[in-house]
C-alpha cells in the first residue's frame, strides 16, 4: 500500500534515479543543522538582529552540540531536520515561514510557537542568564511529543 501511494505521488521510473539514502534527504530533511544558514534566514520582530540579546542568542546556539542544536530546532520549529535546501526553504503551518526572533515583554523562559517557526525572546541582564534560560527551555520543556 505505502509503494503504491509514493508511485501515485513519484514515478516509479524517477525513484530508481535516487539511492535510498538520497531518498530519505528528500523526504526528511537533512540532519545536520548549519548554524550560520539558520541566522541568514531569520527573521526579526519588534526586536533588532543586533541587539544584545540577539547576539547572545547565537553565541549560545553557537556552542551548542548537535544533540543540543536538534533540541533547539524541534523546540523552535516542531522538527529536527534541516529542509531540502536550507532554512531558507522552512514551512510553517501557513505555508513558506522562515525563523523568527520576536521580542517578549515577559519575563523567565523564553518560549516558542513551533506552527510557526518563532522564539519569543524576553530580555535577559546577562549571557549567562540568556543561556540558562534556553538550555532549560530547550532540554526540560515537551510540547505535543508529535514529529
Amino acid at each position: 500500500e505505502l509503494l503504491r501511494g509514493l508511485h501515485q505521488l513519484i514515478p516509479p521510473k524517477m525513484l530508481k534515479m535516487f539511492t535510498a539514502e538520497e531518498l530519505a534527504t528528500l523526504i526528511g530533511g537533512t540532519e545536520t543543522i548549519d548554524i550560520e544558514d539558520l541566522i541568514n534566514n531569520t527573521e526579526y520582530s519588534d526586536i533588532s538582529s543586533s541587539s544584545t540579546n540577539v547576539m547572545w542568542l547565537w553565541q549560545t546556539v553557537r556552542e551548542l552540540s548537535q544533540k543540543e542544536l536538534k533540541r533547539f530546532l524541534h523546540f523552535v520549529t516542531g522538527t529536527t531536520k534541516v529542509p531540502i535546501g536550507g532554512f531558507g526553504h522552512l514551512y510553517g503551518s501557513t505555508g513558506p515561514q522562515k525563523f523568527t526572533v520576536m521580542y517578549s515583554k515577559r519575563t523567565g523562559l523564553p518560549t516558542a510557537h513551533s506552527c510557526f517557526n518563532r522564539l519569543e525572546l524576553p530580555e535577559y541582564a546577562s549571557f549567562e542568564e540568556l543561556k540558562k534560560n534556553l538550555l532549560f527551555a530547550i532540554k526540560e520543556t515537551q510540547g505535543f511529543g508529535l514529529e
